[in-house]
């Protein structure tokens, strides 16, 4: 990751941030070095409620291995499809990236975009900045994005936490927002193996009179995970790994192959 005409601003003073041989500065002099990995950590203390926010290494590592079998590759297809639409795309930014799966895959099937990969995980980033050297890497929150304003033409935003006020702001006018939530359905088979009751998913969306859903679409379809390592992983990526009893969880992991939905909600905002 090396761009001298970044879009990134300093999580302190709020200035642009220039690269000067392996090290960002802003005006007012604060710096932030990029690692060896590649990636920059522009998190300031302050925004840590925790010494290593985000996913944990058991939920990462089981969401790489997963993601990289292409179960969920119809994702990257309809978000591209998006991307594709607009002819002025310069710039995108995915927000909560986290190892930096379809980031890489957009940016490779969109060669003149520049991309920009955030996650609040630098252990994310560190695996995410090993993928390609051609997209900004960077640790950095929702809630205090270290993007310039106006600056952005498309937000990604897949099963992350989402600021609207910090989208409005990097945000060009025409720039389009586009967010991927569980449907309904999602994992319905997986939840009832794991539990006698079961409940369909609540639909959370963002819900802000500053901003018009221009697309909505549901993704729905079933996959076979072939395999127990497949299965495992796909556990451990979600929630229900950590509310499950031990018991289920090691019944769940003794199967060779599972037959379950992905359900996916996928909608495209633009300003007011």
């Amino acid at each position: 990751m090396k761009n001298e005409n970044s879009m990134l601003i300093c999580p302190v003073c709020k200035g642009k941030i220039a690269l000067n041989h392996e090290t960002y500065i802003c005006e007012s002099g604060h710096c932030y070095d990029i690692a060896r990995e590649g990636y920059v950590n522009l998190l300031t203390v302050n925004q840590k409620k925790s010494n290593s926010p985000g996913d944990n290494k058991i939920m990462m590592n089981a969401r790489k291995d997963f993601l990289e079998k292409g179960y969920y590759d119809v994702l990257i297809d309809e978000i591209d499809k998006e991307i594709k639409l607009e002819d002025t795309v310069e710039s995108c930014v995915d927000i909560g990236c986290g190892e930096g799966y379809y980031t890489s895959k957009f940016r490779e099937l969109n060669k003149n975009i520049n991309f920009i990969g955030m996650d609040i995980s630098k252990e994310a980033i560190k695996k995410a900045s090993k993928r390609r050297e051609d997209i900004i890497w960077v640790v950095g929150g929702s809630n205090n994005i270290p993007i310039m304003n106006n600056s952005i033409d498309i937000i990604v935003q897949i099963f992350a936490p989402h600021n609207v006020d910090e989208y409005l702001r990097i945000m060009k006018t025409d720039a389009k927002l586009i967010t991927v939530t569980p449907g309904e359905e999602h994992l319905l088979k997986l939840k009832e193996l794991l539990y006698e009751d079961v409940y369909l998913n609540d639909q959370k969306y963002i819900n802000d009179e500053r901003l018009s859903v221009v697309k909505e679409d549901r993704v729905s379809m079933k996959i076979n995970v072939s395999s127990g390592d497949d299965i495992s992983n796909l556990l451990k990526m979600t929630p229900y790994y950590y509310r499950t009893n031990e018991d289920k969880i090691e019944e769940l992991c003794k199967l060779e192959k599972l037959e379950t939905e992905i359900d996916f909600n996928i909608r495209v905002y633009k300003r007011k």
